[in-house]
C-alpha cells in the first residue's frame, strides 16, 4: 500500500530544500554576481577590479566571523561570571556582548556595501559592452553612407551624361554609349550594394548583443535590490544593538555610581585618599557619560544618513530598472526594422539582377525606345527597392538614437546609485569608528581583565575593517570616473547617430532627385530621337513629293517632245 503521507513528506522536504538552495544560489550571485555578468565585466576589461572586490568580500567576511568569535566567547564569560560580579560589571559585560554585535553587524554591512560596488561594476561592465557595440555599428553605417553619398555622385553623373547622347549619332552609336553607360552604372551599384550585407549581417549580431547585455542586466539589477535589503537588515541590527550597547552603558555608569556612592556611604571613616579617589572615579565617570552621549548622537545621525541614501539608492535602482526595461522594449522593435532591411536588401539584389538584365535588351533588340523603357522601367523599379532600404534604415537608426537616449538616462541613474553606495560606504566607516569609540568607553569604566580582552578584539575588527573600506572607496572614485566618461562617450555617439540620421534622409531626398534626373534624361533621349526620326520621314516625304513632282515633269516633258 502507497504510503500518501510518506510521498507528500518527501514532496514537501524536497520543495523547501530546492527553495533554500535558490534562496542560497540567489543570494551568493547578490553577493559575487553570476557568470553571464562576470563574462560580460571580463570582455569590458573590467573583470580584474571585480576580482578584486570579491577578495575585499571574502576578507570582510573573515572579520566578521571574528567578531562572531568575540560574541561567543563575551557570551560565555556573561553566564559563567553572572552570579560572581557586582551589577555594574554585570552590565559591562552585557555592554560588551552588544557592542561585539553591533560589531558583527558592521562586519556584515562592510560586506553587503562591498558586494554592492561589485554588482555596480557588472553594470559599468554591461553599458561598456553596449558602447563598443554602438560605436562598431556608428562606424560601419557613418563609412557605409560616405561611400554611399560617392556612389551616388557617381550616378548622378552618369545620369548628366545621357545629355551626351546627339540625336546626329547613328542607332548603333547611341545604342553602344547607352549600353556603356548602363554597364557603368550597374557596376557602381553592384559594388556599392555588396556591401549591404555586411552591414546587415552586423546588425542581426549587435540587436542580439545589446538583449543579451540588458538581460543580464536585468538580472544585476535583482542582485542589486537583493543585496540592498542584506545592507538594509544589517544597517537595522547595527542601529538595534549599538543603541542597546548604549543604554547598557549608561545603566553601567549609572550601577557603578551607585555602587561608589554606597562604598563611601560604607566607609566615611575610611581614609580621605580612598574617598579622593572615589570622588575622581565618580568625575571620570560622568565625562564618560558625557562622551558616550555625544558618539550615540553622532552615530544615530549617520544612521539617520543611511536610512535616507538606502532610500535614496533604491529609487535609483527603481529608475535604473525602468529606462533597461525601456531599452529592452526598443530593442524589439529594432528586430522589426532589421526584418525590413533584410527585406530591402533581398529586394535591391533582385531589382539589380534585373536591371542588370537590361543589357539583354541591347543585345537583342535594336529599337532605340523599346530599350530606352526597358532600361527606364529597370531603373525606377531598383530605385524604389533603394527607398524602401533607405526607409529602413533610417527607421532603424531613429529608434536606435531613442535607444541611446535611455542608455544615457540609465548611465546617469548608476552614476547616482555609485554616489550613494559612496556614501553608505563612508556612514558604515563612520559607525565603525562609533562602535570602536563605545569600546574603549567600555574599557575605560569595567575592571574585568577577560571583558577587556575580549573588547580588544572588537577594536581590532574594527580597524581591520578600515583597510577593506578604503579600498573599496578608492574603487568607488575610479568606477564614478568611468561612470562620467561613459556617459560623455554616449553624448558623442547620440551627436553621431542624430548626423547619421539626418544624413540618412538626405541620401532618400538625394537619391529621388537622382532617380526624377535619370528618368528626366532618358525621356529628354527618348524625345529627341523620336523628333529626329519624325524629322527623317517628314524629309523623306518631302523628298518624295519633289521626286514625284520631278517625275511627272519629266513625264510631261516627254509628252511634249513627242
Amino acid at each position: 500500500m502507497v504510503n500518501y503521507f510518506a510521498l507528500i513528506g518527501a514532496a514537501i522536504v524536497l520543495i523547501i530544500g530546492f527553495s533554500l538552495f535558490s534562496r542560497g544560489k540567489s543570494l551568493k550571485n547578490a553577493e559575487y554576481g553570476s557568470g553571464p555578468e562576470k563574462r560580460i565585466t571580463n570582455s569590458a576589461g573590467l573583470g580584474g577590479t571585480s576580482n578584486f572586490i570579491s577578495k575585499l568580500i571574502n576578507g570582510a567576511r573573515g572579520i566578521k566571523n571574528k567578531g562572531k568569535n568575540a560574541i561567543k566567547g563575551l557570551f560565555s564569560l556573561f553566564k559563567r561570571n553572572k552570579r560572581n560580579v557586582s551589577p555594574s560589571e554585570n552590565e559591562s559585560e552585557k555592554a560588551g556582548v552588544d557592542i561585539a554585535k553591533s560589531a558583527e553587524d558592521i562586519g556584515e554591512g562592510v560586506e553587503a556595501v562591498e558586494a554592492l560596488e561589485g554588482r555596480t561594476v557588472n553594470l559599468a561592465g554591461e553599458i561598456t559592452a553596449d558602447q563598443k557595440d554602438m560605436t562598431q555599428y556608428i562606424n560601419l553605417r557613418r563609412n557605409d553612407l560616405s561611400v554611399e553619398q560617392r556612389e551616388h555622385g557617381s550616378l548622378y553623373n552618369a545620369g548628366l551624361s545621357l545629355n551626351n547622347i546627339s540625336p546626329n549619332q547613328t542607332d548603333a552609336q547611341q545604342i553602344a554609349y547607352l549600353r556603356s553607360l548602363i554597364m557603368r552604372i550597374i557596376n557602381d551599384l553592384k559594388l556599392r550594394y555588396a556591401k549591404e550585407g555586411e552591414l546587415d549581417r552586423f546588425i542581426s549580431k549587435f540587436i542580439r548583443s545589446i538583449k543579451d547585455n540588458h538581460n543580464t542586466m536585468t538580472t544585476t539589477i535583482s542582485e542589486l535590490q537583493t543585496e540592498t535589503g542584506v545592507f538594509t537588515n544589517a544597517e537595522n541590527r547595527e542601529k538595534r544593538d549599538f543603541r542597546t550597547a548604549f543604554n547598557d552603558i549608561k545603566e553601567q555608569m549609572r550601577l557603578k555610581q551607585s555602587e561608589i556612592n554606597k562604598a563611601k556611604s560604607d566607609n566615611r571613616k575610611a581614609n580621605k585618599e580612598i574617598i579622593n579617589q572615589m570622588q575622581k572615579e565618580l568625575s571620570i565617570m560622568r565625562k564618560n557619560y558625557a562622551t558616550a552621549n555625544n558618539f550615540n548622537k553622532r552615530v544615530n545621525n549617520t544612521f539617520k544618513f543611511m536610512d535616507n541614501q538606502i532610500k535614496q539608492s533604491k529609487n535609483y535602482l527603481n529608475r535604473t530598472r525602468q529606462f533597461n526595461s525601456k531599452i529592452l522594449s526598443l530593442t524589439g522593435k529594432l528586430d522589426i526594422m532589421e526584418r525590413n532591411i533584410k527585406r530591402g536588401v533581398d529586394g535591391i539584389r533582385k531589382a539589380l539582377i534585373k536591371f542588370e538584365g537590361s543589357m539583354a535588351v541591347f543585345q537583342t533588340n535594336r529599337d532605340f525606345n523599346y530599350a530606352m523603357a526597358s532600361v527606364s522601367s529597370n531603373l525606377n523599379e531598383f530605385t524604389v527597392s533603394v527607398r524602401k532600404l533607405k526607409i529602413a534604415e533610417t527607421s532603424f537608426d531613429a529608434y536606435l538614437r531613442n535607444d541611446l537616449q535611455n542608455e544615457i538616462a540609465l548611465t546617469r541613474n548608476i552614476e547616482f546609485y555609485q554616489a550613494s553606495v559612496a556614501r553608505l560606504t563612508a556612514a558604515e566607516e563612520a559607525a565603525g569608528q562609533g562602535v570602536e569609540a563605545m569600546t574603549q568607553l567600555i574599557e575605560s569604566i569595567t575592571s574585568n581583565p577577560q571583558v577587556r580582552v575580549a573588547e580588544e578584539q572588537v577594536k581590532m575588527s574594527m580597524r581591520q575593517l578600515r583597510k577593506p573600506l578604503e579600498m573599496t572607496k578608492r574603487i568607488q572614485a575610479v568606477m564614478m570616473r568611468r561612470l562620467r566618461a561613459i556617459e560623455n562617450y554616449e553624448r558623442a555617439e547620440l551627436n553621431n547617430i542624430n548626423k547619421i540620421v539626418n544624413t540618412g534622409v538626405l541620401t532618400l531626398n538625394f537619391l529621388n532627385n537622382i532617380s526624377n534626373t535619370i528618368t528626366k534624361y532618358l525621356k529628354m533621349v527618348s524625345e529627341r530621337k523620336i523628333a529626329s526620326e519624325n524629322a527623317r520621314v517628314s524629309q523623306g516625304v518631302q523628298m518624295g513629293g519633289r521626286l514625284g513632282a520631278q517625275s511627272q515633269g519629266n513625264m510631261n516633258f516627254a509628252a511634249r517632245v513627242r
